[in-house]
């Protein structure tokens, strides 16, 4: 067999095996978290939405239960994005989200996430924040996501820009292009023998 003719072969087989692509589709808004020791970033990625949100950033101790309305106290994300930023936060693990959670508008392909969860390691020891960061409040607002134990993370939005038929065109084309290998092969063969 001619070497063009075996690498037509092996390409068309490498583009037929690959029936499961995945669409480059938009995410949903969610939060971008980071925490360096007793501070915690929690960046409003994929979203419109900036720090400070007009509902402002809660935070759920998920030991105690107790919530908190976070300062209008801002930064950048780990991304780059608008983020609030908790400063001396104790040890512990915590929800934050949005007093008023991403809606499906926001959604990308899927949903949007109601909370994330954070655990801060690092004993709280002397802490100082920023003369521009006040610390959060106590509120009685309950958190859209509730106060049960194990509260969904997110909401379902439904497929948002049709992710499947994007990968079910990728799939046609890789049939396509194996049936055009194939008549490539055949051709190339029946001018070796004329």
């Amino acid at each position: 067999m001619h070497r063009p003719t075996v690498f037509i072969l092996a390409t068309t087989c490498a583009l037929a095996v690959v029936t499961h692509a995945h669409a480059d589709c938009a995410e949903g808004a969610r939060y971008d978290t980071g925490v360096a020791s007793n501070t915690v970033t929690i960046g409003l990625a994929n979203t419109s939405r900036v720090c400070p949100d007009t509902s402002g950033m809660l935070r759920q101790n998920e030991t105690t239960g107790e919530i908190d309305l976070l300062a209008s106290y801002c930064g950048m994300g780990p991304d780059g994005e608008s983020a609030y930023v908790d400063e001396c936060v104790a040890p512990g693990t915590y929800r934050y989200g949005l007093a008023v959670p991403y809606s499906c508008t926001e959604g990308g392909c899927g949903g949007v996430e109601m909370f994330a969860e954070i655990t801060v390691a690092s004993a709280l020891g002397t802490c100082t924040r920023a003369a521009t960061d006040p610390g959060p409040t106590i509120t009685n607002d309950a958190p859209p996501w509730g106060t049960g134990p194990s509260p969904a993370g997110g909401k379902n939005c439904g497929g948002g820009c049709a992710c499947d038929t994007a990968t079910a065109s990728v799939a046609s084309m890789n049939t396509f292009a194996l049936f055009v290998g194939i008549a490539v092969v055949l051709t190339a063969r029946k001018r070796r023998r004329a």
